[in-house]
């Protein structure tokens, strides 16, 4: 399914990458002359520990990407990515450690931007985590293929596809954590979530009206999109609760 989707590109191995969690992250800041050594370092751990409030979140959105793509074999052990919360601070690659001191700080954009703000990943990413328009159904009908029977494969491959875009919440969720600051009067926006496909070259819509789904399929998934609506809500906002 991603293969069809993003054969073209690069996306898929970037996304790799942002969900990585197995090396220490870089710590880009510049020390003041007024700022003594002891508070640069404070600083860096602060700006450290920011950055890991992101990194404790990232194994929802590798769970979502990973999602049945693994045939573990039974006497092997199972792999655990790594989860790293130290960083290095250029040039000399100094190891910080955010643990050190006790200081609560919210994920804002500053960190995505010092981490990714030469590159367009995180522009990627949003659009890998969008769920509001009709995904693509790439099949192409053989001869010996019904109608009746090309439709039904074609709703088959909707389906599969589906299961990615109901799992996407989660990663929005890690993603857009803490980056929004409602106005109390407005409604909070809550991203539709789309599980019909167009199939080129007429843009024919395709649903899955025609084969057997599970019941209630997109129950959850509903819920975890509008948890991850609320989860987007800053816990600094006036008048305004993500709880």
């Amino acid at each position: 399914a991603l293969k069809l989707q993003f054969g073209e590109d690069l996306r898929v191995a970037e996304v790799r990458k942002l969900l990585q969690s197995a090396r220490p992250v870089k710590v880009t800041l510049v020390q003041r002359p007024e700022v003594s050594d002891h508070e640069f370092i404070e600083e860096q751990e602060r700006h450290l520990l920011s950055i890991c409030q992101r990194t404790m979140a990232l194994p929802l959105g590798r769970g979502m990407f990973t999602l049945s793509t693994s045939t573990p074999i039974v006497t092997e052990t199972l792999p655990v990515p790594k989860l790293c919360l130290t960083g290095r601070a250029p040039p000399r690659n100094t190891i910080l450690c955010a643990c050190v001191r006790a200081c609560v700080l919210n994920v804002d954009n500053e960190a995505l931007k010092l981490q990714f703000g030469e590159d367009l990943r995180v522009a990627e990413v949003r659009k890998l985590l969008q769920s509001a328009r009709p995904v693509k159904v790439t099949l192409v009908q053989r001869p010996e293929v019904s109608d009746h029977e090309f439709i039904e494969e074609q709703e088959r491959h909707l389906l599969s596809i589906c299961q990615r875009t109901m799992a996407l919440p989660l990663g929005r969720g890690m993603f857009t954590l803490s980056t929004s600051t409602p106005i109390v009067t407005e409604t909070l926006p809550v991203p539709k979530l789309c599980l019909t496909g167009r199939a080129p070259p007429r843009n024919t819509t395709v649903d899955l009206t025609h084969i057997d789904v599970p019941a209630n399929m997109n129950a959850w998934p509903l819920f975890h999109n509008g948890v991850a609506a609320g989860l987007r809500i800053q816990p600094q906002s006036s008048g305004v609760s993500n709880h």
